[in-house]
């Protein structure tokens, strides 16, 4: 098994989740509501939530921290593409 790299098959709940509109959304509104600059106490709301839903779904990730001023967003997307599903 390779380290490090994505293995869809692995996370295949996780993936079904994300493709369901609702939770995505639910996860989108939970987000979109926390002002996310870098440092600031709801940018590590926003860490924290994320890194309770990846344990939820016992994905593996790494939680890392250093003092830096990363991001002043402006305009942000994110596109999700369903019709091509990663574990079919």
């Amino acid at each position: 098994m390779y380290h490090n790299v994505f293995q869809p098959f692995l996370y295949k709940n996780l993936i079904a989740t994300i493709e369901n509109k609702a939770e995505l959304d639910k996860h989108v509104k939970i987000l979109s509501q926390l002002d996310r600059l870098s440092g600031e106490p709801e940018a590590e709301k926003a860490v924290d939530y994320i890194i309770d839903e990846l344990n939820r779904y016992d994905v593996t990730h790494h939680r890392y921290q250093f003092d830096g001023y990363f991001s002043d967003p402006i305009f942000g997307e994110v596109i999700v593409n369903t019709k091509n599903s990663f574990y079919n």
